[in-house]
C-alpha cells in the first residue's frame, strides 16, 4: 500500500463525508484544504440565525464540553453568519475553507438547514451523547448551495 505522506487522514476522511452524504436538491463543489472547527472557533453574526446557532452550540456542548464564543472582528478560525433575502426562504449557502466557514441564508429556515448540513458533513462523533476531551472537527473545505424545498429538477 501506497504512503499518503503528509496528506492528514482526517482531511480525506472530510473529503469523503462531503461525497457520500451530500445529495439533492443540494448542489455541491468540493475544493482543495479544510477548516478545523475547535475550542477556539469563533462566531460572528449571532443576530442573524440564533436558532441555528443554538443548535450547533447545543451538540458542541454535548460532545465537547465547549460552546463557540462571540466575536465582533474579522479573523481565521470562525463561522459567518450573514442573512441574504435575495437566496429566498429556506435556501442557504455554505462555504468552508481553510479560513472560516461562511453560512448565508435568506431566513432562518436557511440557516437552520446550513447547520443540519455542516454536523451532516462533520465526523459521526458529533452526535455522541457523552462528552470528549476538546474535540476538533475537520471540515472539508466545500461551497454548498441548498434549500428546504425540492426542485422540480431534482424530482
Amino acid at each position: 500500500m501506497e504512503e499518503l505522506g503528509d496528506v492528514k487522514t482526517a482531511y480525506l476522511e472530510a473529503r469523503s463525508r462531503v461525497e457520500e452524504r451530500l445529495d439533492a436538491p443540494q448542489k455541491w463543489n468540493l475544493e482543495e484544504g479544510y477548516f478545523v472547527l475547535n475550542n477556539r472557533t469563533g462566531l460572528r453574526g449571532l443576530e442573524n440565525a440564533p436558532g441555528a446557532i443554538e443548535k450547533l452550540q447545543q451538540q458542541l456542548k454535548q460532545t465537547g464540553g465547549y460552546e463557540l464564543q462571540a466575536i465582533n472582528k474579522d479573523r481565521n478560525n470562525t463561522i459567518v453568519f450573514s442573512k441574504d433575502s435575495k437566496l429566498g426562504a429556506g435556501n442557504y449557502r455554505l462555504h468552508s475553507s481553510r479560513e472560516n466557514i461562511e453560512i448565508t441564508a435568506g431566513d432562518e429556515n436557511g440557516f437552520q438547514q446550513a447547520i443540519q448540513t455542516l454536523m451532516k458533513i462533520m465526523d459521526d462523533k458529533i452526535w455522541q451523547q457523552e462528552e470528549m476531551h476538546n474535540p476538533t472537527w475537520t471540515v472539508a473545505a466545500v461551497d454548498i448551495t441548498g434549500s428546504t424545498a425540492v426542485s422540480n429538477s431534482s424530482l
